[in-house]
Parts: C-alpha cells; sequence; structure tokens
C-alpha cells in the first residue's frame, strides 16, 4: 500500500539527486530520496551531501537490512550497496 507525497514531499523528490531503497529484514522495503538543502550554507556538492546523509541514515539502521542501495538519480546508475553492514 502506497500513499500520495504531500506538495512539499513531492517538491523534495523531484528536486532529489540521489535514492536510498532499503529492503529490509522483515520483508518490508522503503525509499528515500536525497535532500541537500542546507539553512545556513550552499553545499559545494550538493550530490555528495545526499550520499552522505543517506549512508549515515543506512548506517543508523543497519541492524534491521537485509540490502540497501544508494542510486544516483541523474545517471541511473548504482553508487554504493550495503550489505552485512559492510558498503561494497
Amino acid at each position: 500500500m502506497s500513499h500520495l507525497p504531500s506538495a512539499a514531499g513531492q517538491k523534495l523528490k523531484d528536486e532529489a539527486l540521489t535514492k536510498l531503497l532499503i529492503y529490509f529484514k522483515d520483508g518490508n522495503s522503503r525509499t528515500f530520496h536525497g535532500r541537500h538543502n542546507a539553512s545556513t550554507y550552499t553545499p559545494a556538492d550538493p550530490r555528495e551531501l545526499e550520499i552522505k546523509r543517506l549512508k549515515k541514515y543506512a548506517e543508523r539502521v543497519q541492524q534491521h537490512v537485509s540490502v540497501a542501495i544508494l542510486y544516483d538519480l541523474q545517471t541511473g546508475q548504482e553508487v554504493a550497496r550495503l550489505k552485512n553492514g559492510a558498503w561494497v
């Protein structure tokens, strides 16, 4: 079952440069889109900031994660994969 994002959520999704697809050990999956906005400064490399934030989240919940895959939305390429607690 999925839901429709709010207008603000859709805007963040449209502006994202990366996304993280997580497959949890309980069989569920979830997609997280990167956010490169910063409150007081403009990041030099917004894509790298998104990757850093998404990796940090995946590492925080890794005990529940079967596989986490990080994608670059501009190229469609896989950037990194978290499996068995290690990025490959």
